[in-house]
């Protein structure tokens, strides 16, 4: 059965220091797969801007998904945030684009990777919006 299912890939550690829609959303999930399998940590930058990488996921989902589905983002990453500017500054950004995805009714699920993962964090977020980590 076709679900009309779609899935969009946005990365945040872009080479700028921003977040970057890598694949907007589509129902081509071999492409997702491919692209997904490509950027590997530090594909473009060896920092974590997981804050920007949340608002790029949501903005696409709010601009361009199909009314009336059930829209969710998941986040896999160490957890350690640490762009823009500095730690501190970067896990706020990361709360606050929780409490936005929150008020748009988009949980996300949240998958810690690495021994030093901020799993507080990571379970924070995923607290905030619904989701589970």
């Amino acid at each position: 059965m076709d679900t009309d299912d779609r899935l969009g890939l946005s990365i945040y550690t872009a080479s700028d220091g921003t977040a970057v829609l890598e694949e907007s959303l589509t129902r081509d999930f071999d492409s997702i797969e491919t692209k997904s399998r490509q950027r590997q940590a530090g594909h473009y930058d060896n920092y974590t801007n997981i804050g920007d990488g949340m608002k790029t996921a949501r903005q696409e989902i709010i601009n361009h998904g199909r009314a009336g589905a059930f829209r969710m983002i998941v986040l896999m990453t160490d957890g350690i945030a640490n762009r823009p500017y500095n730690e501190s500054y970067a896990r706020s950004y990361a709360i606050e684009e929780a409490y936005l995805a929150a008020n748009a009714k988009i949980p996300i699920v949240t998958v810690s990777f690495g021994a030093g993962a901020d799993t507080d964090l990571m379970q924070n977020i995923a607290d905030i919006t619904g989701g589970v980590h």
